[in-house]
């Protein structure tokens, strides 16, 4: 019969808040054993804070990709998980984040494709980018307007940020609701939103005091 002798734990050294301690003899493997539930014990004692889940509106899968994002939903969750958190919660919380106003994507898009920005009128402006509504009609016939033709890659990213927009800034949501509400057609109302983002910017830069009216 195997006699096992009694592990004896000693001090090796203590200061402040650091140890360390001699555990001895143990048989073979077995340190490995009671290193590892020794790590698991004291990780769960920690206090602090992580990302447990996200929730992303009309984001129904990891896999999908958002209009107007660089980052597909992957690369976001794994941005996410880098986040360094410090809550005062003893209980979940959520932290929303959220995204308005003109970002550098539609910032760098205008400067470097339409310098003409802060320069110019705003019909003149709204034909260069195709955001204006030219009449089609003919004798007494009245047919409905169409934008066409302009700068499609400004007319790209400002779309996004009009769409945005009509979510998230309250004086541009508000004009697109009551255009809904005369009867207009959504994609009219909104290229009516990505003309006014457009003449607002044209005047902000002309005018850098100017200010959007409710």
């Amino acid at each position: 019969m195997i006699e096992l002798e009694s592990p004896q734990i000693e001090p090796v050294e203590e200061v402040g808040t650091y140890a360390k301690y001699e555990a001895g003899p143990l048989q073979a493997g077995y340190g490995v054993t009671l290193g590892n539930a020794l790590r698991r014990v004291l990780l769960s004692s920690l206090e602090g804070a992580a990302v447990t889940s996200i929730q992303i509106r009309d984001v129904y899968q990891e896999f999908s990709t958002i209009p107007g994002v660089k980052e597909d939903v992957t690369q976001i969750v794994l941005n996410v998980k880098k986040l360094r958190l410090k809550s005062f919660a003893t209980h979940p919380v959520q932290l929303r984040l959220t995204k308005s106003g003109a970002g550098p994507v539609l910032a760098a898009t205008l400067l470097a494709y339409l310098p003409e920005l802060g320069q110019i009128d705003d019909p003149q402006l709204s034909s260069l980018v195709g955001v204006a509504p030219y009449a089609h009609d003919s004798g007494r016939s009245q047919r409905p307007r169409h934008v066409r033709g302009g700068r499609a890659v400004v007319r790209q990213i400002l779309y996004m940020a009009a769409l945005a927009a009509t979510r998230h800034n309250p004086i541009l949501g508000a004009f697109y609701a009551r255009l809904i509400a005369a009867g207009k057609l959504p994609m009219v109302a909104l290229v009516a939103v990505m003309r006014k983002m457009l003449h607002v910017l044209n005047r902000l830069l002309a005018a850098p005091h100017f200010v959007l009216a409710q």
